[in-house]
């Protein structure tokens, strides 16, 4: 089995060798690796220069988001199976030709993989934004996926056949902020019973990076936005989004959470009460972790600011009818050759 691994870059240079090493380590001749830059600004652009000649480099020539820039790599892809990558992941060891087989093993349509956090940028904690639409952890869970087993589709690390992302349209750009654009794509094959396994063993390691705090504000809102729009369309095409009522393991508040979900689908209020309940989750969970107090501290107030912005987002983009979709203008893209 052959594959074409998409790794999607933006002003990436700081992680972005070690990604691409790791990935040409892992592969087999038949394999090809698609790296499309996102117009970065700082020095990607030139370190991807000197791959260009063991990898298949595009420069598009405006940033066309996460969602179009996969959505490009899987047209430009040549083989059936496509792998994404994300730019700040490092791969272990055998782990493609190890996803290889259990793809195949497991007759299976996609895959996702998992990745391990280093580090101490602020970053890192986006993963736990994944969870609260996740039934079944991720450290926890190695077994088909379904919507009462669901653990979130990830296209950080995943392969998909090539085919079935087509027939959905890739990743729809209405959804776009993390991580709405996976779990939507998820939902829509899992309501047509597509076989989906989580496989705990196609790991990689994530490198994070500290982040300002505007721009942290300005993806949070993002994020908020595309959630409330991802709510908006379960419920306009009759499925329910899985929330997982247990997060982060406090079940004496799961009761009241459930309800007040419920109850958001006849008022978006109920939702904002909800998340309230989600807010005290994180207080005491973070104040129990085993890192310094300190940054324990500094880490829970950076949290709370920041998930304060992406819920008020949700319940602003809830309740706005409109809910404009951003719409891409045509750009352009070219191959780089050396």
């Amino acid at each position: 089995m052959n594959v074409s691994i998409i790794v999607l870059t933006y002003n990436s240079s700081e992680h972005l060798k070690q990604c691409i090493d790791s990935i040409l380590k892992n592969m087999s001749s038949n394999d090809e690796l698609i790296i499309i830059d996102n117009k970065s600004t700082d020095s990607t652009q030139k370190l991807l220069i000197q791959y260009s000649k063991k990898c298949n480099v595009y420069f598009c020539n405006k940033n066309v988001g996460i969602c179009e820039g996969r959505n490009l790599g899987a047209k430009l892809a040549k083989n059936d199976v496509l792998a994404f990558v994300d730019s700040d992941i490092v791969l272990n060891n055998g782990v493609l030709d190890y996803a290889k087989k259990s793809y195949i093993k497991n007759n299976v349509k996609a895959l996702v993989g998992s990745f391990a956090e280093y580090g101490e940028g602020y970053n890192w904690f986006v993963e736990m934004r994944r969870e609260l639409f996740s039934t079944k952890r991720k450290k926890n869970f190695n077994n088909k996926i379904t919507l009462k087993n669901f653990t979130c589709f990830c296209g950080g690390l995943c392969f998909i056949e090539k085919l079935t992302f087509i027939k959905y349209g890739g990743y729809d750009i209405t959804f776009s902020g993390y991580p709405s654009e996976d779990i939507n794509l998820e939902l829509l094959m899992l309501r047509d019973n597509v076989n989906i396994i989580f496989e705990k063993n196609f790991r990689g390691n994530h490198l994070k990076s500290k982040m300002e705090f505007t721009s942290l504000s300005s993806k949070f809102k993002k994020n908020g936005i595309a959630i409330s729009k991802l709510i908006k369309s379960s419920i306009k095409n009759n499925y329910k989004i899985p929330f997982n009522s247990g997060w982060p393991y406090l079940p004496y508040i799961a009761p009241l959470e459930i309800l007040f979900l419920i109850l958001s689908y006849m008022n978006p209020y109920f939702l904002f009460l909800s998340l309230l309940l989600i807010f005290s989750r994180i207080i005491i969970v973070f104040a129990k972790s085993e890192r310094k107090i300190i940054y324990n501290i500094k880490f829970i107030f950076v949290r709370f600011y920041l998930d304060i912005i992406m819920f008020i987002s949700i319940i602003k983009g809830f309740i706005n009818s409109a809910c404009n979709i951003d719409k891409l203008l045509d750009y352009q893209y070219k191959k780089i050759e050396r």
